[in-house]
């Protein structure tokens, strides 16, 4: 993956009105920690930061001056609407030693329907270690020939060289089964059929008093 470089500034005021300045003057407040130093209060053009975002980038180089620092991005907060960042926070990454983290799985090619079997996708990342910047963009797995009865497992996926399998190797990402039919066993000495309780039938027999006769 890409180290992209971005110029980021030390904010020494905090708090919720400052940050709405901050969005308001075009950047982004944001946090960066780790490497068991102390964290820092930092912001982030938000232009600068949106281009590289969509381009897939999360591993950065962030510059203060003459210093540099390399950091992987770990959450995104967004507003209510889910349209616009509002904050983000970044994990400092030693370039030499190995990080842990999620990378996201495509599954290309599903395989021909079957009747009454469902595709269920249970997984659709895997924890990988490797060195920050060996760091994949995207894994692929090809499901074109899974069979209904079977899955994929994370130890199925092709990692690229550098890189291993940071999850159990038998966490179930896909599954190809047939859909299950629940049914209901009947509790033993219970009735088969149920019992309808109905009023009393009138007796058809009964001539009903005529109008304007009195009843004797």
């Amino acid at each position: 993956m890409e180290v992209v470089m971005l110029p980021v500034e030390f904010r020494e005021i905090t708090g919720s009105q400052e940050c709405k300045r901050m969005r308001k003057a075009g950047r982004i407040p944001a946090v960066l920690y780790g490497l068991g130093r102390e964290s820092r209060h930092i912001s982030l053009e938000t232009h600068a930061f949106d281009m590289v975002l969509r381009k897939g980038a999360r591993m950065f180089e962030f510059k203060v001056g003459d210093k540099t620092q390399m950091c992987l991005l770990k959450d995104i907060g967004f507003n209510s609407l889910g349209d616009k960042i509002v904050h983000l926070d970044f994990m400092r990454v030693d370039d030499k030693k190995p990080v842990v983290l999620n990378v996201a799985v495509e599954f290309l090619n599903p395989p021909i329907p079957v009747t009454g079997a469902l595709l269920e996708f249970i997984n659709r990342d895997i924890h990988i270690s490797c060195l920050p910047r060996e760091i994949p963009g995207a894994l692929t797995c090809n499901i074109a020939d899974l069979k209904v009865g079977g899955h994929v497992e994370a130890k199925d996926i092709v990692l690229p060289a550098g890189v291993t399998l940071a999850d159990p190797p038998h966490k179930t990402l896909v599954s190809y089964h047939y859909k299950s039919i629940i049914v209901e066993t009947p509790v033993e000495g219970a009735p088969t059929e149920p019992v309808v309780l109905t009023e009393k039938k009138p007796v058809e027999d009964a001539a009903a008093p005529e109008k304007g006769k009195d009843k004797k």
